[in-house]
């Protein structure tokens, strides 16, 4: 049982955290939790301790799951636990977002009510198309993929049979958003992209508030393993930009780069695995920057590129989506 003092200060910490509107009428919270770990780093228990701790200790009330990340059974236990709290909060406070994968995309409908068994939960407030793309089958080898107008529909009927509460999509360029919104019943609420200051997005992002699509930015904190030269990806954010922002905040580099996003206007989703860093991530949302450190970041960072490219991904077919590669970034 938790201290009735550090629940209420997790849900005062909940309640300082800005949300943003959805085209759905929902309201999504600045600062939520990604849940990816790298392929051989799963720790269940240490991931469950981590989501608890999000969520009872720190005041995370935004959660992005995936099927793809292969730990949604661990994260419905920590969730039943979490519920099961006196005084904690309730299944409704909490938005849960996850994502449907691309050998799933022939059974939406069993795909999301497997979800819901790993997740010991009744619906989802969103449910995402991880990719627009289609997927080897490991046996034959041969590329397939589902169309997307078809995949959409079958989503769209997720939301009439009250399994998801909102649909949306994941790093789709502007050619297939704008393909789906010709045929769409219901738009999507939000899409998942990679967003950071090497890697800002500002057409496409100016675009889809015009379409009133709530971007969310993955890999806040830029992706060390591709994007850092080996002397920095122990250290984190070392970029001499960022930390003399961070100087002037009297912050860390890595609260200057979450405050960066939601002051642009979307929620960010950093993943962590140490209980340290959840109340770090979160403290983000008292760094205010100004309009001065904004235009700092706009014109002294150059580097431009993202960290995640299905085209180098043999799963996929090597299917370049994107017209940017991968970027390295030298730091100088």
């Amino acid at each position: 049982n938790m201290e009735p003092s550090t629940l209420a200060s997790s849900n005062k910490r909940a309640e300082d955290n800005q949300k943003v509107k959805l085209n759905n009428g929902q309201t999504l919270p600045l600062l939520g939790l990604g849940t990816y770990s790298p392929e051989g780093k799963a720790d269940p228990e240490g991931l469950k301790t981590v989501l608890k701790h999000a969520i009872l200790v720190e005041g995370y009330r935004f959660i992005d799951l995936a099927k793809a990340y292969g730990n949604e059974g661990v994260i419905g236990e920590a969730f039943e636990e979490v519920f099961a709290t006196e005084g904690g909060p309730k299944r409704e406070d909490i938005y849960i977002l996850s994502k449907i994968w691309m050998d799933e995309y022939w059974d939406v409908e069993g795909s999301l009510r497997n979800a819901l068994k790993r997740l010991k939960l009744d619906y989802l407030d969103m449910y995402l198309i991880h990719f627009p793309l289609g997927k080897k089958d490991e046996e034959t080898g041969v590329y397939k993929k589902r169309p997307n107008h078809e995949l959409w529909a079958d989503m769209e009927k997720m939301v009439d049979l009250g399994l998801t509460k909102g649909i949306g999509i994941s790093n789709y360029n502007c050619q297939s958003t704008l393909d789906l919104l010709s045929y769409c019943k219901i738009p999507p609420a939000v899409i998942e992209m990679e967003l950071h200051c090497y890697f800002p997005q500002e057409r496409y992002l100016q675009w889809l508030k015009k379409q009133g699509i709530q971007p969310v930015g993955y890999s806040p904190l830029t992706n060390y393993q591709y994007v850092l030269p080996a002397a920095f990806q122990k250290a984190g954010p070392q970029d001499p930009v960022i930390m003399k922002i961070a100087e002037k905040h009297k912050c860390t580099t890595g609260q200057v780069l979450l405050a960066w996003g939601m002051k642009r206007g979307y929620p960010v989703i950093p993943k962590t695995s140490k209980i340290a860093r959840l109340k770090e991530n979160f403290d983000s949302i008292y760094v205010k920057l100004d309009d001065d450190d904004m235009k700092t970041i706009a014109e002294e960072i150059k580097a431009s590129g993202r960290t995640i490219d299905p085209a180098v991904w043999d799963f996929t077919d090597y299917v370049p989506i994107f017209d940017q590669v991968i970027c390295q970034i030298q730091l100088q």
